[in-house]
């Protein structure tokens, strides 16, 4: 085999290569994106109604001790 047989083999066998890896990655960045979707879709609402239950709970809290510290019955019947 001469060298420019050679050099156009090492040419080809390197641009396949190249393409497999592009391929190959290509597969992976799908997969991770259907991982990290389907953790979007399922936890992420989970985790923003956590959030407003604290919230909400925070919120019932601060309504109950202004109650309780309040000496003024008219003022209790209020909150």
């Amino acid at each position: 085999m001469s060298i420019s047989k050679q050099l156009m083999a090492i040419l080809a066998i390197a641009i396949l290569g190249i393409g497999a890896v592009f391929i190959i990655s290509i597969q992976k960045m799908e997969q991770v994106y259907e991982k990290t979707n389907t953790c979007n879709v399922n936890s992420l609402p989970s985790v923003l109604l956590m959030g407003n239950m604290l919230q909400d709970f925070s919120t019932m809290r601060v309504t109950m001790w202004e109650h309780l510290a309040t000496d003024d019955r008219n003022e209790q019947k209020k909150t």
